[in-house]
């Protein structure tokens, strides 16, 4: 059973959020939202998983995802982001809405899963285990919005573009602020808990729907650890879903990323920030 290997605490994130002044719109303001991720968050109804449901909310772990997003990328329309009860545990990208959706029932779906493993996961893991497994899910879907918005062409697989996508957009956020750091070590850190996961449950409509499969988790998390360009995920070669069969020999997740950025940047220039000093 995988355990955190270099994640950095959930608890405090809100509040690293706020000491630092960041600007992510809030539910309460009004008028057309600005070019961008934007979250909306909507109290969960009683059930069994709404005290997690809130806990996530109120961690902050969002708002710092999505503000590590909008001082990377030049996204240009509005993107909403709500965490909201869909009655199914799923998580959808609208582009006619420019919406990305994770339902409330995906945590409850989620718990459900970690807790049946061989070995579960620990009470005093599972915030950190839920919210980096949301956060993996929300960077997935935001792929999916910016292979729209920024029309990129998918050639013959669109899940081939979004994960190499995914693994650049981890590896650009946590340039970014401390902040943005951790929130990118919480989402590969629940990746791994996702890939720990053999078989999903057939009704977990996100798993099926999505088709976020083992194999691809590895792919984006080989990628994330073969690059040079970020923070040290060396350690990830190491964790089981980056593993080939014995007899394919040993995964060379460098090799694999060596030219991941130069495919993409030219498609990437126009749409990138500049760093903050």
């Amino acid at each position: 059973m995988m355990r955190r290997r270099r994640g950095l605490p959930l608890v405090g994130l809100g509040s690293l959020f706020l000491a630092s002044a960041l600007t992510a719109q809030t539910p309460g303001q009004k008028g057309t939202p600005e070019p961008g991720f934007h979250v909306r968050y909507r109290a969960p109804a009683a059930s069994a998983y709404a005290e997690r449901v809130q806990a996530i909310q109120e961690d902050g772990v969002f708002d710092v995802a999505v503000d590590g997003l909008n001082r990377t990328f030049r996204v240009p329309r509005p993107v909403q982001l709500e965490l909201v009860p869909c009655g199914r545990g799923t998580a959808t990208w609208r582009a006619a809405e420019r919406k990305i959706t994770l339902c409330h029932e995906l945590v409850g779906a989620l718990e459900e899963s970690f807790s049946r493993l061989e070995e579960p996961v620990p009470e005093g893991e599972l915030p950190a285990a839920l919210s980096g497994a949301l956060s993996f899910v929300f960077f997935h879907e935001a792929a999916h919005a910016l292979v729209d918005l920024f029309r990129f062409p998918t050639r013959a697989k669109l899940e081939a573009t979004v994960d190499e996508l995914t693994a650049i957009m981890l590896l650009e956020t946590s340039l970014g602020l401390i902040e943005a750091e951790a929130v990118v070590q919480v989402a590969i850190d629940g990746a791994l808990y996702l890939a720990d996961v053999p078989d999903m449950p057939a009704d977990l409509a996100f798993w099926s729907e999505h088709r976020l499969t083992r194999d691809r988790i590895g792919d984006v998390l080989c990628l994330v650890g073969g690059s040079e360009v970020t923070l040290d995920f060396d350690y990830l070669a190491d964790e089981p879903v980056l593993q080939w069969p014995e007899e394919f020999g040993k995964r060379d997740c460098r090799f694999e990323n060596s030219d991941l950025y130069q495919r993409w940047q030219p498609r990437l220039k126009p749409h990138l920030k500049p760093k903050e000093n």
